[in-house]
């Protein structure tokens, strides 16, 4: 029996009966992407897919025997996806041998690969899982000292890498912004390990959980970040203290937290980025820059000198990118403690992004891209579109899937609102490409957007006032076919950030944004995870089914 309910509601719970199907029991994972759930095998080697939108019509159930390609291929533990592909975990195979083959299958089940990874290391197989941050996946050792490391795109033995750990098995493994998280088994010292995903590094900063984890239990991250950690004793523990129980959350919507400094001032803020577990306000002028703890709402304030568009945070550091005329990015402590200051070079900067290894700095008039390296923080690299594009030149902050960086379209050379999205490769800085939203004009609304966000398979781009279309556009064909948008039209105020959480996409109207008074807002019963700002009057904020693009205020 599978089970489907609500997540925002956390109710409507119903049933699909697959115990019709000989292999219809056999399930140790499971995923949904583009309107399908995914059943990954435990012992027999089938994929299950089922119709999420007819979630009970077991006629429409299909299947995927992986064994009619390689009858070792029997037995997983656990899989990811990256829109187009699945991964599966290698654990036995027919003769309960430890197996080696990673399977990669494609998602309409035209498409069943392999990758050996004994060929990188005897030592990568048997696995209790896998995770992804997006580039990698990463399988953690079920009888081996040994984490393999293989990249999605490629699935060549080449690109295998592998890191020994210090346990043989582990329970389960999970992806941060900056780091992987391994839980141990029940049968092992409660010490949660974590790696360096940029540099494949095991740290030593094991953390213990106090407690060990049951036999068929996973972990999990919050919404604050914490990697939660289900017990034998059937409570919860964390491996970051942020988190407390059921008892403790609050109980109302909204909280609020004065936000100002020791002496009483406080500031207007332009811009706010979280951490996952603290969130930065910076402030419209220069002046003072907040932190404020998610779940305490207690807050703390740094000085600064100039005005920002924009921030995120990797690792221990906050990065602050320069607004206007102000030229510098600014590096802080996250505990506030420190502050290095960076000469960019580059004027009228409007946001920025990150792919963890660069900082990337978004023109808002001259059509020069800026990116910095995080770790030496020392100089800043330039693209200049215009020469390739006299139009690539107004921008509204930006977003990256993992190999390419987008930039969300503001105006074109002659000011006039702009809909071309423009997108460059990561890894070269270089070899530009757009689309043209409007499609030469047949959508002559799709332009002018203020902000832009990812779910790693479409683009997302948050309407100004003029023209009120919310834009979806596929990040894999990047072509005017997969362009779609939801009419916002009747939705008063202005937008001027998105976010995405799970299924929907969030807008903040201009009301929310530009606050004038002191207070701190949390939505805590929609969970937002980057949503806190301060509101005045009606602030509004609007929710878009990022399926099926309906939206809701």
């Amino acid at each position: 029996m599978v089970l489907r309910f609500d997540l925002e509601t956390f109710s409507s719970g119903t049933y699909m009966d697959l115990s019709i199907f000989p292999s219809g029991s056999d399930f140790q994972d499971g995923f949904a992407s583009d309107g399908y759930g995914y059943l990954l095998p435990r012992m027999y080697g089938v994929i299950f897919r089922f119709l999420t939108s007819d979630f009970t019509n077991t006629s429409l159930v299909e299947q995927l025997d992986l064994t009619l390609t390689n009858s070792r291929l029997r037995s997983f533990s656990g899989g990811v996806h990256d829109g187009t592909y699945g991964y599966l975990a290698p654990y036995q195979d027919d003769m309960s041998s430890n197996l080696e083959l990673l399977v990669r299958f494609k998602l309409d089940f035209t498409e069943v690969m392999t990758l050996d990874l004994s060929l990188a290391d005897t030592e990568l197989r048997g696995f209790t899982g896998i995770f992804t941050d997006g580039t990698y996946g990463y399988l953690y050792p079920g009888v081996n000292y040994k984490v393999g490391r293989f990249t999605l795109s490629t699935m060549l033995s080449a690109d295998v890498v592998s890191l020994t750990v210090a346990m043989s098995y582990y329970m389960t493994g999970i992806a941060g912004s900056s780091y992987g998280y391994l839980v141990p088994s029940p049968s092992s010292s409660s010490q949660v390990s974590r790696m360096d995903l940029a540099t494949f590094a095991l740290g030593t900063d094991a953390v213990a959980v106090g407690c060990r984890v049951g036999t068929s239990q996973k972990a999990a991250t919050t919404t604050f970040s914490s990697a939660l950690v289900p017990t034998t004793r059937g409570s919860t523990s964390s491996a970051r203290p942020l988190v407390g129980d059921s008892s403790s959350r609050r109980s109302s919507q909204v909280t609020q937290s004065s936000v100002s400094t020791s002496d009483g001032n406080y500031g207007m803020f332009n811009y706010a980025f979280t951490d996952g577990s603290h969130a930065f306000l910076l402030p419209m002028s220069y002046g003072t820059v907040f932190r404020t703890e998610l779940y305490t709402m207690s807050v703390i304030s740094y000085s600064v000198m100039y005005q920002y568009s924009g921030g995120f945070v990797v690792g221990s550091y906050a990065y602050l990118l320069p607004s206007t005329s102000y030229q510098y990015v600014t590096r802080l402590g996250t505990a506030l403690d420190s502050s290095m200051d960076l000469y960019a070079a580059l004027s009228n900067i409007h946001g920025g992004f990150t792919d963890e290894t660069y900082g990337y700095l978004v023109p808002g008039l001259d059509g020069i891209v800026g990116r910095f390296d995080l770790s030496s923080f020392s100089t800043v690299d330039t693209l200049d579109l215009t020469t390739i594009n006299m139009d690539f030149r107004s921008f509204r902050n930006g977003f990256q899937d993992g190999t390419y960086g987008y930039l969300v379209p503001y105006q074109d050379s002659t000011s006039s609102p702009s809909g071309i999205v423009v997108r460059f490769d990561l890894a070269t800085f270089s070899i530009v490409e757009s689309l043209d939203l409007t499609n030469s004009g047949a959508n002559f609304e799709y332009k002018q957007f203020m902000d832009g966000f990812t779910n790693y398979k479409y683009g997302f781009l948050v309407p100004e006032q003029s023209y009120k279309k919310f834009v979806r556009f596929s990040l894999s064909s990047f072509d005017t076919a997969s362009v779609t948008a939801a009419d916002l039209s009747s939705v008063s105020g202005s937008f001027v950030k998105g976010l995405v959480r799970v299924r929907y996409g969030y807008l903040e109207d201009i009301a929310s944004s530009l606050p004038l008074l002191p207070g701190l807002v949390k939505f805590d019963q929609v969970k937002l995870k980057s949503l806190i700002h301060q509101v005045v009057s009606d602030g509004t904020v609007v929710k878009i089914h990022l399926e099926s693009m309906s939206h809701e205020t």
